[in-house]
């Protein structure tokens, strides 16, 4: 899958957001996940987390949702908690947490 590709499907996951259960498949998809392995992960058997909201698929995407009541503002100009002058703590993450890995130098998922 091509850059472009890649940039298109983000761009239109963006313009026609998802459920928030759904977000996750279709940001796999909109990389160039095999459509038979989120289905799959969507199903649950190929999600190894134990906690019924999180995604966790072995060696490529871990996914866990926050409320957007649990982030936290930063202070004016910071757009990151790195830029404030701390770290990332799990109260301070937005509403939504992705970890993508690397299996390929140069391309996710």
């Amino acid at each position: 899958m091509k850059v472009a590709e890649v940039a298109d499907n983000v761009k239109r996951l963006v313009d026609e957001p998802p459920s928030r259960d759904g977000f996750v498949f279709e940001l796999l998809l909109a990389y160039g996940s095999p459509k038979s392995g989120v289905t799959l992960l969507k199903k649950g058997t190929r999600n190894l987390s134990k906690v019924p909201s999180e995604v966790l698929w072995k060696n490529k995407v871990y996914f866990k949702p926050v409320n957007v009541s649990q982030a936290s503002s930063l202070p004016e100009g910071a757009d990151s908690p790195q830029d404030a002058g701390g770290k990332a703590h799990e109260d301070q993450l937005p509403h939504q947490t992705l970890h993508l890995r690397r299996r390929t130098p140069g391309a996710f998922i």
